[in-house]
C-alpha cells in the first residue's frame, strides 16, 4: 500500500510538469439530427439561456462539477454570447450543456474559429442522481434542433478518449467522429494541437 501511494504521488508530480490528453471530435448535420428522436427516460423540460440556471451553476457549482476556475468564466462564457442550454427534472437542475459559436477554446492557449454555420457544443454535464436516464442523449437532440431552428446548419462536439459514458450519449444521437485533438500541459503552460481534419475545417472560418 505504502508503493502505491509513492507512484500515485509520483504520478501526479509528472502530470503536473507534463501531460497529454487526447479528445474526439464529433459532427453531425442538423438537418438529420433535428429530424430524429431521442428521449429521456423520465419527465424533463429543456429551457435555454434560463438565468435560474446560471444563478444555480455560481451558487452551487459542486454539485454541477464547476470549480473556482470555471465558475470565473461564466461572465466570459456570457459575454462572448455563448448559449447555456439546461434540463429541469421535477423543479431540479439536472443537466446543463454551453454552445459556443464564433470559435472554440481547445485550452488556455489555443482557440480555434468556427465556419459560418457551425457551432460547438461543450462542456455538458449530468447531475449525478440524474444519471442513467438518458437525459444527455434527449439534451444533445433537443440542443441540435434548437440549433436548427436557429439557422445553423453543423454541430460538434468533443470529449476526453476513454469517457465511454460520452461517447454513448453523442454516439446514440447520431453524431459520428471526424477530427481528433491533443491537449499538451508543460508546466503551467497549456495549448492544443489539432489532427488534420480539425484543422481544414477550421482554417476556412
Amino acid at each position: 500500500m505504502f508503493i502505491l501511494r509513492i507512484m500515485r504521488g509520483v504520478r501526479r508530480v509528472r502530470e503536473m510538469i507534463y501531460s497529454r490528453k487526447r479528445f474526439l471530435v464529433y459532427s453531425t448535420d442538423l438537418k438529420i439530427t433535428a429530424e430524429s428522436s431521442c428521449t429521456a427516460a423520465v419527465p424533463i423540460e429543456f429551457r435555454v439561456d434560463a438565468p435560474e440556471t446560471i444563478a444555480i451553476l455560481r451558487t452551487r457549482g459542486a454539485e454541477y462539477g464547476i470549480d473556482a476556475p470555471m465558475a470565473a468564466q461564466i461572465d466570459r462564457q456570457l459575454t462572448e454570447s455563448e448559449v447555456c442550454v439546461s434540463g429541469w427534472v421535477g423543479g431540479e437542475l439536472a443537466y446543463y450543456g454551453w454552445i459556443q459559436f464564433k470559435q472554440r477554446r481547445l485550452a488556455r492557449r489555443t482557440t480555434l474559429r468556427l465556419p459560418t454555420g457551425t457551432a460547438f457544443i461543450y462542456r455538458c454535464f449530468t447531475r449525478a442522481d440524474f444519471r442513467g436516464n438518458h437525459i444527455y442523449p434527449a439534451a444533445l437532440n433537443y440542443t441540435c434542433r434548437w440549433l436548427a431552428e436557429q439557422g445553423y446548419q453543423w454541430a460538434l462536439i468533443d470529449h476526453q478518449v476513454g469517457n465511454s459514458a460520452s461517447q454513448a450519449g453523442i454516439l446514440r444521437i447520431g453524431m459520428q467522429p471526424f477530427a481528433k485533438y491533443t491537449v499538451v500541459r508543460m508546466i503551467w503552460f497549456r495549448w492544443a494541437v489539432p489532427d488534420e481534419a480539425l484543422y481544414r475545417l477550421t482554417s476556412h472560418a
